[in-house]
């Protein structure tokens, strides 16, 4: 394949998975953002490898850019969190990295935005079961198949698609609706 067609193919298939993006869900996730940060409860984020970056992304711009004249919300990426990271993989599991923080911080009512290509890493799946358990509302960004983060969310953003590249650009995208959303949105 020439570049020219590498090119090509990946921005059309990124274009019409993007327009595949389940709008209802994504409403009820920018409610339910919306509905968290009124009344000043926190969001935590988290995912592993590149869907760490794009949690940590997601913190940033929310933070600095969904309320740029309000009082900024409470939004906080477990997956930067590099010594707890650690010591809990070191002493507990690392199954447990993200769970043991949310167990630690995380109260009913609190949304925890949960990143993952594939939907099946341990430690992704019991952050979500320890959600849960608090009484938080999970959003669920997943790829390929889905895996058991697309079933325990719930409200889940799931793209049917087999690259994690381009599953990262639609996560990335939908984080930015986020942001985007609460800011211009709601009315």
């Amino acid at each position: 394949m020439t570049d020219k067609q590498v090119i090509s193919d990946y921005t059309q298939k990124l274009a019409a998975a993007a327009q595949d993006v389940n709008a209802e869900a994504l409403e009820k996730a920018l409610a339910a953002l919306r509905e968290v940060c009124a009344r000043r409860g926190r969001i935590f984020v988290m995912g592993n490898g590149g869907s760490a970056a794009i949690a940590d992304h997601l913190a940033a711009d929310f933070e600095k850019n969904a309320f740029p004249n309000g009082p900024r919300p409470r939004i906080l990426s477990l997956s930067s969190q590099a010594a707890k990271i650690l010591a809990y993989g070191n002493d507990i599991a690392f199954e447990g990295v993200f769970s043991e923080q949310l167990k630690g911080q995380g109260d009913k009512d609190d949304v925890a935005v949960v990143v993952s290509s594939s939907g099946n890493s341990p430690n992704i799946v019991r952050a979500v079961e320890m959600a849960k358990s608090l009484g938080m509302t999970v959003i669920g960004l997943s790829g390929f198949s889905g895996g058991k983060l697309k079933e325990m969310s719930d409200i889940s953003l799931h793209f049917e698609c087999p690259m994690y590249e381009m599953t990262e650009d639609l996560h990335s995208m939908v984080c930015h609706l986020f942001v985007v959303g609460v800011r211009e949105g709601g009315a």
